[in-house]
C-alpha cells in the first residue's frame, strides 16, 4: 500500500509540475507568436481546461497521498517540522497563489478574449495580464521545488 501512496503522490507532482508549466509555456509562446485573439482564446481554453482535468486532481492526490504516506509510514506529527512546512507551502501555492492570483488572472484574461472579436490585436492589458500569470505560476513552480527538497531531504528541529 504504502508503495502505492507513493507512486501516485510522485506521479502526481509530476503531473501538477508538469501543467503548470506547460500551461505558462503555451501561455508565453502565444504572447510572442502574436496578438490574435483566436490564439488567445485557444490558449485560455486550453488553461481552463488543464487545470480542471490535470491541476485540480493533482493536487487533491497529492495532499491524500502524502498524508496517507504520513500515516503509513508512522511518522510522528509533533517531530516531522518538514511536514509541516511543506503543508504550509502547499496551501499558501494551492490556496493563495492558484486560487488568489492564478484563476483569478485567467478568468480576466478570458473576459478580455471574449470581448474581443474574431479579428484585431488584443488590448496591452491581456498582455500585461499574461506576464502577471507567467510570473506567478513561476512563484508556483519554486514553491513546487521547495516542497520537494523538504520531501527528500526531512530536516529535523
Amino acid at each position: 500500500m504504502r508503495e502505492l501512496l507513493r507512486y501516485i503522490h510522485v506521479v502526481s507532482a509530476i503531473a501538477l509540475a508538469g501543467q503548470l508549466f506547460m500551461a505558462a509555456a503555451a501561455l508565453a509562446a502565444s504572447l510572442k507568436a502574436d496578438s490574435d485573439p483566436r490564439v488567445a482564446r485557444f490558449v485560455q481554453a486550453m488553461l481552463k481546461g488543464t487545470g480542471r482535468a490535470i491541476a485540480l486532481p493533482a493536487l487533491l492526490l497529492l495532499f491524500v497521498s502524502g498524508l496517507g504516506l504520513t500515516h503509513a509510514a508512522h511518522i510522528p506529527w509533533k517531530e516531522a517540522v518538514w511536514i509541516w512546512v511543506s503543508l504550509g507551502l502547499f496551501f499558501v501555492f494551492a490556496g493563495g497563489i492558484w486560487h488568489g492570483m492564478l484563476i483569478p488572472l485567467r478568468q480576466k484574461m478570458q473576459r478580455i478574449v471574449d470581448g474581443t472579436g474574431e479579428t484585431g490585436a488584443l488590448p496591452e492589458n491581456y498582455r500585461k495580464l499574461a506576464r502577471a500569470w507567467i510570473s506567478a505560476s513561476g512563484i508556483c513552480l519554486a514553491l513546487i521545488a521547495v516542497i520537494l527538497a523538504l520531501m527528500i531531504w526531512k530536516p529535523t528541529v
